[in-house]
């Protein structure tokens, strides 16, 4: 399972939680209670580690088809957008390293050094993401996704921009 994904309830799931059915255990309610679209699969798994393993109950909810994977803003599809200039990839890969750096100290050195050695726009569109991926993981979904936010500000997108205004 992709520990850094984001799981929200489906329609189906959102009716089970409404009508407190009782056809789910107590551990996949708790679950399922928590599968607000905003929480990864690491946190929920954190916070539930006390009555169940939150990565299995996760995959039974989505067997059964009461949550689903959030479509998340994937750093891939911005980074492609980006004119590859020496000059923009400098300034990505300094935001991307130092942020690691300063949330995560020296378990960010492997990312960091991924990004420093991206020769090709595929290697380092790989680094970004698994650098996003850590992020969610280890500091959660918020501090995941201001990082996307900020690799689109930087790369000068017009929407990203005018919110920061």
């Amino acid at each position: 399972m992709d520990t850094s994904a984001v799981f929200a309830r489906s329609t189906k799931g959102n009716d089970v939680h409404a009508a407190g059915s009782g056809e789910l255990s107590g551990a996949q309610r708790t679950v399922l209670i928590l599968m607000d679209g905003n929480r990864s699969a690491a946190e929920i798994h954190r916070v539930v580690a006390g009555i169940c393993n939150g990565y299995s109950t996760i995959t039974q909810l989505v067997d059964l088809g009461l949550v689903e994977k959030k479509p998340t803003a994937q750093i891939a599809s911005v980074v492609r957008l980006i004119p590859q200039s020496m000059e923009m990839r400098t300034q990505l890969r300094k935001y991307a390293t130092k942020t690691l750096a300063d949330t995560l100290g020296p378990m960010a050195d492997k990312v960091c050094l991924q990004l420093d050695r991206a020769q090709s726009d595929d290697n380092f569109i790989d680094a970004l993401e698994k650098a996003r991926g850590i992020l969610m993981e280890f500091a959660g979904a918020a501090r995941a996704n201001a990082f996307s936010a900020h690799i689109d500000y930087l790369r000068g997108d017009p929407l990203s921009q005018k919110a920061a205004a």
